[in-house]
């Protein structure tokens, strides 16, 4: 079978952003040599509709503002995560495959693999989609 991604990310607001550049950088005190293929959907523009966003690291680094989202559209765009805007993502579904299950999300006529999704829509109206092990979620 052949995987168009490794970690699909639906909701491309601040949580979606920052778990895609995460994701691709590691977090300040880690070292990651994982280079992973990871692409971003949301069904409006790229930052989502948060007009405020506040995101905490720790207890000693956090950060908020009206500008985070857009900080971090520009981020993923600089390390070559795909961003893909008015793209409605209808229906996820787990695909077995010889050597590991995946994923298959479905955009219209449009069919998209995955090893991993991350849902992070803020308010979730599908918390059922999180019951396979491979979906994960994030508000």
């Amino acid at each position: 079978m052949n995987i168009d991604y490794d970690v699909v990310i639906i909701g491309g607001g601040p949580a979606g952003l920052y778990s895609s550049v995460i994701l691709q950088r590691g977090i300040p005190t880690q070292s990651t040599s994982e280079n992973l293929k990871i692409a971003l959907f949301d069904s409006g523009p790229m930052g989502g509709l948060a007009n405020f966003a506040f995101i905490q690291i720790s207890k000693k680094w956090a950060f908020s503002g009206t500008n985070v989202k857009m900080s971090f559209v520009e981020e993923a765009k600089s390390i070559g995560i795909e961003l893909h805007e008015n793209v409605h993502i209808n229906k996820v579904e787990t695909i077995e495959d010889e050597n590991q299950p995946h994923l298959a999300l479905y955009a219209d006529t449009k069919r998209i693999t995955a090893k991993y999704v991350i849902v992070a829509v803020g308010i979730m109206n599908n918390p059922f989609v999180l019951r396979d092990p491979k979906i994960y979620g994030v508000h």
